[in-house]
């Protein structure tokens, strides 16, 4: 049996859609509908988490999504599930961003290159399409790194360090 302490909430089955048999999950904020990798959708029913296997998932809206399951044939379960909490797996569940996704993660974090020292916090992300930049605050003036992955080092997420291999010069050009 699946423990709670195992599984995300992801949110709540809100009502039937349609005539395929299809269940609208609304789900709770921070969720969406890429996040989840989960064979199974387990609903808060009969004092457990009881599985249902999806059989197809789609966006309904930016809320709730459509999904429809194997073995919900039965109209009693399919009323029990609505109105019940929904799970998956913690493991099912990619709600991790990483920072090439959301390059404004970053600021705040100390800029550093390896030959330079360091350079700065960087204040905010530019988001110049196909060409994001970091603007560092250096030394009272604003400095800028282009967001090349060929430039970062490494992300030192312990204490909010991002260390660069800049080219020869380009820190120079900024001074």
């Amino acid at each position: 049996m699946i423990e709670k302490e195992n599984c995300t909430n992801i949110g709540e089955c809100v009502k039937l859609h349609g005539v395929k048999g299809e269940l609208v999950i609304r789900l709770n904020s921070g969720i969406y509908i890429d996040d989840i990798e989960a064979d199974f959708m387990h609903f808060d029913m009969d004092g457990g988490l009881v599985p249902f296997k999806i059989k197809s998932i789609r966006p309904k809206n930016d809320t709730d999504i459509l999904v429809s399951f194997f073995d919900t044939e039965n109209e009693n379960t399919v009323k029990r599930m609505i109105t019940s909490q929904v799970y998956v797996e913690t493991k099912d569940l990619n709600t991790d961003v990483s920072y090439e996704d959301d390059l404004s993660l970053l600021e705040g974090w100390l800029a550093k290159d390896v030959n330079a020292g360091e350079l700065g916090v960087i204040k905010e992300v530019m988001e110049i399409k196909n060409n994001p930049l970091f603007i560092i605050d250096h030394k009272g003036t604003e400095f800028m790194i282009p967001a090349n992955d060929d430039m970062i080092e490494e992300f030192d997420e312990e204490n909010r360090i991002l260390l660069f291999r800049l080219p020869e010069g380009l820190v120079d050009v900024n001074e």
